[in-house]
């Protein structure tokens, strides 16, 4: 079991794929696993849910392979949904940014 102390960790879909990309896969198993250990606490958003939704069913299970207790997830917010915003105006990043609403 996790306490305040543990330290929360966002990852975001390309953590679980690279699990199945040869380039990153020693990394990603290497967190993953100190997620399962409880070392670390994964914290994933709601944008990350529903990508790993319509990914693979393998790269579905590098997230189901941590136990409930070592992960959190996060809702949209509107104060996220404007830095979003900012962001994009300010060409931060690009437009496939904007795809993720509530």
């Amino acid at each position: 079991m996790t306490d305040t102390r543990t330290l929360r960790v966002y990852c975001d879909t390309s953590v679980f794929g690279g699990c199945f990309d040869e380039e990153y896969k020693v990394a990603s198993e290497a967190l993953l696993n100190r997620f399962r250990a409880g070392e670390f606490r994964l914290v994933v958003s709601q944008v990350t849910l529903g990508e790993l939704a319509m990914a693979p069913v393998e790269v579905q299970g590098a997230l189901r392979s941590i136990p409930g207790l070592n992960r959190e997830f996060f809702r949209i917010s509107d104060e996220s949904l404007e830095l979003r915003d900012a962001y994009l105006e300010a060409g931060v990043v690009g437009p496939s940014s904007q795809r993720h609403d509530r």
